[in-house]
């Protein structure tokens, strides 16, 4: 025992190191948090497992096994809220689902703490249900983890997070069938000479999770977290590939230029997207490629199948272990700059003629398929813009170059506020203003400036691109969404009201024969949960025929109304009230015992005995027949409120029968 002592003291020391070196790896982890508290409740269910098997008593036994059970009891539970957390379960973010995971530490720990102990007597039923409730609990809750952590890693694309998956379900399926062994299978033969360690054997678990920490970065930021930081910033065609090559992950800009949704592009390999000799090379040596690498003119492809030039960078991703995570490529589109030095190649012999640099400036602007305008920095005045910017102002270039610019301001401050910053900041990046055209039509321009120098003069080039009809879609779209949701919010109260009309009868408005049926089977099951009493009324309307016959059946109706408005009135809040058919009515009482029941009973039928209704001294009272439930099926029970029914009605009328 000495030696198994001193085992579970070193395996306290162990599971707290494992533990925390998790929580610092990443304090701000919700994994890890809850990673450091499953390795807290080991640690003391190993320290205090220490103290018991050198227990010289049994008060020190019952003392240690009590500070014990708050490792054991809450092991279990603790590893399932792990896993559920590592493997993302939509679930583990309900909070009454927290509660129903931990519900069975709590139990099975306040069973320890208060039924058991030297000075207890506890009966054989409660320790029969302790141990095997425990037993179910214990091994229900390891299995489904360790079925969720294989699954989690046959699911995913990543070649370390399968080797995670793997490692850390062979290393908990030991001490699993290891435990189920000795607590099973050798007393099942008779055979008690192992005492349980399972605080011990779990080492094994812990060495696999520790080694996947340390080899394989287990718990580490996810890439989820990297990729959405990076991808933020990056503007360019951006990829993250295992170490392998595979595509983990692409940013926007992928998918809208190359016009692929994420199923094609996420788990493809990156030599099918990049074609190029130097890309196929580079992947077969991928693991030992330490620094960044740029290629040029790398040729990807668009869904379309037309081949696009991107100059690209390739940065390999290490952790602090010299393990390779993955690569970054960031891709730049040079069409553009392609397409440029194309048209430089065919008007070549142009470009020789000309001499002068601002033809070539000229050119360029041309060419370029965005209205530009050169505006002197110090008279405001358009010194020269392209055809595009024509068409844009409704003018040709000779009403247009000399102009004062703020002639095609809507508001003149907005051509001050553009000055001032182009001025503090050399530059001024899509800004929208309010522009109007030669013939007073106006359109609202997003405006990006730069500093140039034309004709010897420093001047504004200005890029405006007209967003009048992208206003005019946004505007669409927006009235849209609100008819959508006028439109939506019409359908919830229909909804609603079709609701309503499935389980409420059309005359008294209380709820309708099925819906009552439906409601009496959920209390009853919730029953099993709450232990709680439950009874139930059957009502039935003496005479009803006689008011039918003698009053007509508008009076009648009205008199089911009436009494169904008692019936609520002297009901309780919580009590379901139904018309069962006809003249009977059925209500279900929850956690009513059959006394209060009988007590309801009695005023509901004095209420409608003593109510005039205005029938011409015919007095209008009702039969009840009580019953509280005894463990039958819903059908039983509403059979036997039937016959106290009849049993009233055999009795004289005007009467409840319990």
């Amino acid at each position: 025992m000495i030696f198994l002592s001193v085992m579970s003291f070193t395996a306290s020391i162990i599971y707290f190191y494992v533990g925390l070196n998790a929580f610092i790896l990443n304090r701000k982890s919700e994994l890890c948090r809850i990673f450091f508290l499953l390795t807290l409740s080991l640690t003391i269910w190993s320290f205090a497992g220490g103290f018991l098997y050198l227990a010289p008593n049994e008060v020190t036994y019952s003392f240690w096994n009590k500070v014990s059970a708050f490792g054991w009891c809450t092991f279990e539970a603790l590893v399932l809220y792990f896993v559920l957390i590592l493997t993302g379960d939509k679930l583990i973010r309900l909070r009454f689902f927290k509660l129903l995971i931990m519900m069975p530490a709590l139990i099975f720990l306040l069973m320890v703490l208060f039924l058991f102990g030297p000075n207890i007597k506890t009966s054989p039923v409660v320790e029969n249900v302790f141990y095997t409730g425990n037993f179910l609990y214990n091994f229900t809750y390891l299995a489904i983890s360790i079925v969720l952590i294989y699954l989690w890693g046959h699911k995913s694309n990543s070649r370390i997070q399968k080797k995670q998956a793997n490692i850390i379900v062979i290393c908990s399926i030991i001490p699993f069938l290891i435990n189920l062994i000795i607590q099973m299978i050798l007393p099942s033969f008779n055979i008690k000479t192992l005492p349980n360690m399972g605080q011990i054997f779990s080492l094994i678990m812990f060495w696999g999770v520790n080694y996947a920490i340390i080899r394989y970065q287990f718990m580490s930021i996810p890439t989820s977290l990297i990729t959405n930081e990076l991808f933020n910033e990056l503007t360019g065609l951006t990829f993250l590939l295992d170490s392998q090559g595979f595509i983990m992950k692409a940013n926007k800009q992928v998918y809208t230029l190359l016009d692929y949704s994420e199923d094609e592009i996420v788990g493809c390999h990156i030599t099918k997207i990049m074609k190029h000799k130097d890309m196929d090379e580079l992947m077969v040596y991928c693991e030992s490629i330490y620094d960044r690498m740029r290629f040029q003119d790398i040729s990807i492809p668009l869904k379309s199948g037309v081949h696009i030039p991107i100059n690209i960078s390739i940065i390999p991703l290490y952790t602090k272990t010299n393990l390779l995570r993955g690569f970054l490529i960031i891709g730049e589109d040079i069409r553009v700059t392609k397409w440029l030095q194309d048209e430089i190649v065919k008007h070549k012999l142009t470009n020789e003629k000309l001499q002068n640099s601002e033809m070539l400036f000229r050119k360029l602007l041309e060419i370029t398929p965005i209205p530009i305008i050169l505006v002197s920095k110090y008279t405001g005045r358009i010194k020269y813009l392209n055809t595009q910017a024509m068409e844009l102002l409704g003018a040709d270039g000779s009403e247009l170059i000399g102009s004062d610019i703020t002639e095609y301001f809507v508001n003149p401050e907005d051509l001050c506020l553009l000055n001032k910053n182009f001025d503090n900041n050399k530059k001024v990046s899509k800004i929208e203003i309010q522009f109007i055209r030669k013939d007073t039509s106006a359109f609202i321009g997003l405006v990006t400036m730069i500093p140039s120098i034309y004709q010897e003069e420093e001047v504004a080039l200005s890029c405006i691109i007209d967003l009048t009809e992208q206003k005019r879609v946004e505007e669409t779209l927006k009235q849209n969404n609100e008819e959508i949701t006028n439109l939506n919010r019409e359908l919830i109260i229909m909804n609603n009201n079709l609701v309503n009309k499935s389980v409420k009868d059309g005359l008294t408005n209380l709820y309708n024969h099925q819906y009552m049926n439906e409601i009496l089977e959920t209390k009853i099951q919730e029953l099993s949960i709450t232990n709680e009493k439950l009874c139930l009324m059957m009502l039935d309307i003496d005479h009803f025929k006689r008011v039918n016959d003698r009053f007509g059946h508008l009076v009648g109706d009205k008199v089911l109304v009436t009494v169904a408005q008692l019936l609520m009135k002297n009901s309780r809040s919580n009590d379901y009230i139904g018309r069962y058919g006809g003249e009977e009515f059925i209500i279900v009482l929850p956690n009513t015992d059959l006394n209060t029941a009988a007590l309801i009973a009695e005023n509901i039928r004095l209420s409608i005995q003593d109510y005039d209704f205005g029938l011409d001294n015919y007095k209008v009272t009702i039969c009840i027949g009580v019953v509280q439930y005894c463990g039958e099926i819903s059908n039983a029970l509403i059979n036997r409120a039937d016959m106290l029914l009849y049993q009233a009605k055999s009795n004289g009328r005007n009467r409840v029968e319990k």
